[in-house]
């Protein structure tokens, strides 16, 4: 319950935060919370709408921003995209996703439970509803079956470079 209570505060205080940037024109929650399947470990999955220019900018703040949220351990990206996980005490995640009006676009993911926080032109809502009709492709079972022996054929490299004390190139697999 203590952890559940400290998402919600957590998610409030995030919501909040990038309601007031005058440069945003959407916020939903994506992922197990709205879907009704979340347990007390689970994440929170923040979907950003920006200008372009806001955009630029809150990438250029996405390691500072969180430590206005709350208890701040640490934040992991990477170069070049979108996006910034920070990680809270008491063991709360947060994934925040940075788009541009071009940028989102319809897509599977989003015809998923969604709960939208803000939609100052309707561009969200339009997203939403027209992603409903859209499937994910089925992939071949040849398809599914080469990316199973791929995986499973990397987790022993990943031992042997281990072994060596290649870290860094077993971090990479």
């Amino acid at each position: 319950e203590e952890l559940i209570q400290a998402r919600e505060a957590l998610l409030d205080r995030t919501v909040s935060f990038f309601a007031q940037q005058p440069d945003v024109l959407g916020i939903f929650l994506a992922g197990s919370l709205p879907a009704g399947s979340a347990d007390a470990y689970s994440d929170i999955d923040l979907r950003i709408i920006c200008t372009p220019d806001g955009q630029a900018r809150l990438l250029a703040g996405r390691l500072d921003w969180p430590g206005q949220w709350g208890d701040l351990l640490f934040n992991e990206w990477l170069n070049g995209t979108q996006h910034c996980v920070s990680h809270f005490r008491p063991f709360l995640k947060i994934d925040v996703f940075y788009w541009t009006p071009v940028t989102f676009t319809p897509s599977p993911w989003f015809g998923m439970p969604a709960k939208v926080f803000l939609d100052r032109d309707g561009l969200v809502q339009r997203v939403l509803s027209e992603s409903q009709s859209l499937a994910f492709s089925c992939s071949s079972s040849t398809e599914v079956s080469r990316t199973l022996s791929k995986a499973l054929a990397g987790a022993p490299e990943v031992v042997r470079r281990a072994r060596r004390g290649e870290l860094h190139y077993a971090q990479s697999l």
